[in-house]
């Protein structure tokens, strides 16, 4: 082999080896690919991280809530024990996209939208024959067991004119002093007090 050819195969092998480490570099990965890879899980994690939100005004338990990224306005409502019937649900933006640190508040009906939707109702009650206990709880606020007439105490859940009568005579001999005291009264267990228990005062 002369030395043209030895040269020849010197810069043959010299490109061979140049193009190689190229391809080596090349295939190594980015900042970016490297963050994926290296710290899939951390990155996944905070995709998915949650977002803390107070909620506030007429809902059943207003406080601090933790919700997944991408929750709705309506879901925290929801968590915070939903809307209480005097809630101004026209005001409430249900679809709002929750953010970290936010508040959602829910207000309250005005007396005079409050007092429309009573009349409201009871005109619907008398024109269609539906009695309170259908119709009583949209408009409820809060029924004092002591002083409610027996139409009031209708209008709380899971009581009728037989159960309202009951209550009526239980308070004749003994005066409530927690609403607790509601399942004394025969036929309100502990599940129907639950039910009721956000519509009571004494």
């Amino acid at each position: 082999m002369n030395l043209w050819e030895k040269k020849k195969l010197l810069v043959i092998a010299t490109l061979v080896i140049i193009l190689a480490g190229l391809s080596i570099w090349q295939s190594k990965p980015g900042k970016l690919e490297g963050g994926v890879i290296q710290n899939g899980e951390s990155l996944a994690e905070s995709k998915t991280k949650g977002l803390t939100v107070y909620v506030s005004g007429e809902v059943k338990n207003p406080g601090m809530y933790e919700m997944p990224a991408g929750s709705r306005a309506q879901e925290a409502i929801e968590k915070a024990g939903g809307m209480t019937l005097n809630a101004n649900v026209n005001k409430v933006n249900l679809a709002k996209k929750c953010k970290d640190g936010m508040q959602i508040n829910v207000p309250a009906l005005s007396v005079k939208q409050a007092k429309t939707r009573v009349g409201s109702n009871q005109g619907r009650s008398s024109a269609g024959n539906v009695s309170s206990s259908e119709t009583g709880q949209d408009n409820l606020t809060t029924v004092n067991l002591n002083s409610a007439d027996i139409g009031e105490l209708e209008n709380l859940p899971g009581v009728g004119q037989s159960t309202a009568q009951k209550i009526i005579e239980y308070r004749q001999q003994h005066r409530f002093n927690k609403i607790e005291d509601i399942m004394n009264v025969k036929g309100i267990g502990k599940a129907k007090f639950l039910k009721m228990k956000d519509y009571l005062e004494v």
